[in-house]
């Protein structure tokens, strides 16, 4: 989530959470930092354009766009 938050100034993350400790654990998480040695890391292991496979199952594809 923290490497998401320094990407834009305008996204808000909206951590998926079924307990109220987890959404604890996310919030605490945001007091934490990366270095620019992270962020370089993450930015190479995380590329927009390099996107593989579907975002469903095959079946789950037949539902999408109609």
């Amino acid at each position: 989530m923290l490497w998401v938050l320094t990407q834009v100034e305008d996204i808000v993350v909206i951590p998926g959470t079924k307990q109220i400790r987890y959404l604890s654990e996310n919030i605490v998480a945001l007091d934490a930092s990366l270095t620019a040695h992270d962020l370089a890391v993450l930015d190479q292991a995380f590329v927009p354009t390099a996107v593989a496979g579907t975002r469903y199952p095959e079946l789950g594809m037949l539902t999408v766009n109609g």
